[in-house]
């Protein structure tokens, strides 16, 4: 006798569920021999599978009935100013125009001054043709108006976020 008919035989004996030595075993079926029943109708297994009625689950109907808590995304929504606070821009013209007495501090004084048109309530507009007005006082000037596009191109995405 080989050893395939050995395990064939093996997987068709009658199994005594007590025996230690045959819990766990499987067959060739990979099911457990000590669970599964010589008569499929004798399972308590149930065959949902063949039923026409079942449909796949709106996932977003499983998620907002779900037990577990699903953090929500914070929705944070920033007013915009209504109105121009020309205080504030006027302000910010002379922190900017100051900056040629600082060297190596005219980029992130550039963008500062970006900035802060933003808070005062300058439109994405409005703060472009103030920079390319503004980029002259600056300590040097041809390296400000090359960073006019970048700066715009960071407002724009930052109002999109917002």
């Amino acid at each position: 006798m080989n050893v395939a008919c050995t395990i064939l035989e093996a997987a068709h004996e009658p199994v005594d569920i007590n025996d230690a030595q045959t819990v766990g075993r499987t067959s060739g079926t990979g099911q457990s021999r000590a669970t599964s029943p010589a008569n499929p109708a004798d399972s308590f297994f149930l065959d949902y599978y063949h039923d026409d009625k079942r449909q796949l689950l709106d996932p977003m109907t499983w998620i907002e009935n779900s037990v577990v808590p699903f953090p929500k995304r914070p929705t944070v929504q920033r007013p915009a100013p209504t109105t121009l606070d020309q205080a504030k821009v006027d302000q910010a013209k002379e922190l900017w125009r100051e900056s040629k007495n600082y060297a190596g501090e005219g980029s992130r004084r550039f963008w500062e001054f970006a900035w802060a048109l933003k808070l005062a309530g300058m439109n994405l507009d409005q703060i472009e043709a103030m920079l390319k007005e503004e980029y002259v006082h600056g300590r040097s000037p041809p390296e400000r108006k090359g960073q006019i596009p970048g700066i715009m191109k960071t407002l724009r995405q930052s109002a999109k976020a917002a």
